[in-house]
């Protein structure tokens, strides 16, 4: 709920702000973040900063639909 894992060879340096979009089943979820660890060919760890409350409720659908609730 609070942050997202990207995979990527070349990461963003660390406290880099970025726009998260990700995108499933044809609907996306949008945030800001900040890239709070980054490994050089294998990814960022992003917090997101700013959620929008309907932001919230889409990511919120996907992950208890992972769980399997």
């Amino acid at each position: 709920m609070h942050g997202c894992y990207v995979d990527t060879l070349n990461p963003f340096p660390v406290q880099s702000k970025v726009k998260v979009t990700i995108t499933h089943n044809e609907k996306s979820f949008i945030a800001m973040g900040t890239v709070a660890h980054a490994e050089p060919n294998v990814g960022m760890g992003i917090s997101f900063t700013e959620v929008e409350p309907n932001q919230t409720e889409i990511l919120l659908t996907w992950l208890v639909a992972a769980r399997g609730s």
